[in-house]
């Protein structure tokens, strides 16, 4: 018997956050994978994106505020310091 997924009768934020998981699961394929290998894809994108963002956090983002405060200065008050960008 084949399993079809099914509306939930509830409110409009749960049958958005269905709709959404549906066209995510039918989109990438995830729909054809058993549960447990849903677990393991779930577990290694948020590492993956763990990673990303401590790593934006911790060495992209302040480089770009020391850019832009020497991009500041220089609009501020001219050639402060001699900074080459």
């Amino acid at each position: 018997m084949e399993r079809t997924p099914v509306l939930p009768d509830a409110n409009n934020f749960c049958k958005c956050v269905w709709h959404y998981k549906i066209m995510l699961e039918t989109t990438f394929g995830i729909s054809v994978l058993e549960p447990w290998e849903k677990l393991v894809l779930a577990i290694v994108m948020t590492l993956l994106t763990v990673l990303f963002i401590t790593g934006c956090a911790r060495y992209l983002i302040p480089q770009q505020f020391v850019a832009a405060q020497h991009r500041l200065s220089y609009y501020l008050w001219g050639d402060v310091g001699g900074h080459g960008f």
